[in-house]
């Protein structure tokens, strides 16, 4: 009841003319919510069409490689293995060696071309194909291994540094003032004898 209404005597019945906004009222709605529910199914998909024997995009259905294109095909990502290895196990080498020369620690021409038939005939096993991420995360951490290395080289040596130039700064300062004390004595040592 709003304030502008007229208050109903007290036992008279409530007049209640609610109506929604789409005209009904609230009657309609519980007898709606009490009637039994309905159970839907969904329909079933329509099969997917066949396309057809012209239709330009239709999946070319791959051939069955012959031994020597599956050989062929492999000796690419074998290559890429044997390079990447042979590239991050002479870097490797030379750190746990401490040295900066890589080069002396890579396999000999003959090496390499024997671990690429290798690895190309395990790769023909496996249909000659080396997934592209594979290839993306070795070479970064080929390319990266060593910069990172570099930057770690490179803090010692700036640690190192900054070391060295803190102590210069602190013999800089004692230098001075033992020369102040030195000219302080010699100072007095004039005075002194100047007085006698």
């Amino acid at each position: 009841m709003s304030f502008f209404h007229d208050t109903p005597a007290p036992g008279a019945p409530v007049k209640d003319d609610y109506i929604f906004h789409d005209g009904s009222a609230p009657d309609e709605l519980f007898a709606e919510m009490q009637e039994p529910k309905q159970f839907f199914a969904a329909p079933p998909a329509p099969a997917p069409a066949a396309p057809a024997p012209d239709d330009p995009e239709k999946p070319d259905e791959e051939k069955p490689k012959t031994e020597a294109e599956l050989k062929r095909a492999a000796r690419t990502p074998a290559k890429f293995v044997v390079g990447a290895l042979d590239g991050g196990l002479a870097y490797l080498s030379s750190v746990i060696a401490k040295s900066d020369e890589s080069d002396s620690y890579k396999a000999s021409k003959d090496e390499r071309e024997q671990l690429t038939d290798l690895w190309a005939e395990y790769l023909k096993g496996k249909g000659a194909d080396l997934p592209p991420g594979v290839m993306i995360l070795v070479m970064t951490a080929i390319v990266y291994g060593p910069k990172v290395k570099m930057a770690w080289d490179d803090r010692k040596k700036n640690e190192l540094v900054r070391e060295q130039r803190e102590k210069l700064l602190a013999q800089d300062m004692e230098i001075r003032l033992l020369r102040s004390q030195v000219e302080e004595k010699t100072l007095k040592e004039k005075l002194n004898t100047e007085k006698k």
